[in-house]
């Protein structure tokens, strides 16, 4: 496929997917979720009209996985494997996209959705308005390792026990840094995350460091690169195994 009519074909896919997305039932479900969590946990978060300190370091991180988790997985990995499930990827492809395209549409619709949805879950939990650019460009960056994951376990699934049996340890992974919250000596919970840099940077915004999770800033980074290069090999992992059960599509 030429490159223009690639470009073309991932963004009408795009558009696509978050039309669909935004009118699911089950994601606007998780949407509501998050924002009760953030704006409950936002509320409790005083003692005596002061912040508590180490109830905010826990506040943080429930801002920063939410998105991620409760909308860009839901839509890379359940409305994935329901599509799979109905047919879906034959007709688009009928139509002239690729399992790449497709892929690649559901990445960047999770992405921007995760992106648009941290800015309310962070003000509702509470955060200064004048941190929430830094704290989107954290999410647009720190989602993706997640995504990643969710996407390539997608692709494996076509039903929705197969989607609940790859969700469950995917979430445990993404929530992983809330046990750095309680004592930063167990901040290699954060670190073995692929939510390490999305909760690090997060937090390093916030605070001006990483330190309250139990980690330096080269460790944040160094977390990102890593967990970028694993989902990439992932996906790159389930988009072969999905042509080899798939031959008739085996030239996308």
């Amino acid at each position: 496929m030429e490159p223009t009519s690639l470009i073309r074909t991932v963004r009408a896919l795009v558009w696509r997917d978050l039309g669909c997305a935004l009118r699911n039932p089950t994601v606007l479900a998780c949407m509501a979720v998050a924002l009760g969590f953030c704006w409950l946990f936002g509320s409790l978060d005083t003692v005596d009209g002061e912040r508590y300190a180490p109830f905010r370091g826990l506040i943080i991180v429930l801002a920063a996985v939410l998105p991620t988790l409760e909308v860009g997985g839901v839509v890379t990995l359940f409305v994935m494997s329901h599509e799979h499930s109905r047919g879906a990827y034959g007709v688009m492809m009928r139509s002239g996209a690729t399992i790449g395209a497709i892929v690649a549409g559901k990445v960047i619709a999770g992405c921007l959705l995760a992106v648009a949805f941290s800015f309310p879950c962070f003000a509702l939990a509470g955060f200064a308005p004048a941190a929430l650019p830094a704290l989107g460009a954290v999410t647009a960056v720190g989602c993706l390792p997640l995504l990643l994951l969710f996407c390539g376990c997608g692709l494996l699934s076509n039903d929705q026990m197969q989607s609940n049996f790859w969700a469950w340890p995917l979430t445990l992974a993404g929530i992983l840094p809330f046990v750095s919250t309680l004592d930063p000596a167990l901040g290699a919970a954060t670190l073995v995350s692929p939510a390490g840099f999305l909760t690090g940077a997060a937090t390093w915004v916030l605070t001006g460091s990483p330190e309250s999770l139990g980690l330096t800033a080269a460790a944040v980074i160094a977390n990102e690169i890593i967990w970028l290069a694993i989902g990439a090999f992932w996906l790159r992992h389930c988009i072969k195994t999905w042509k080899r059960k798939n031959p008739a599509h085996s030239y996308s």
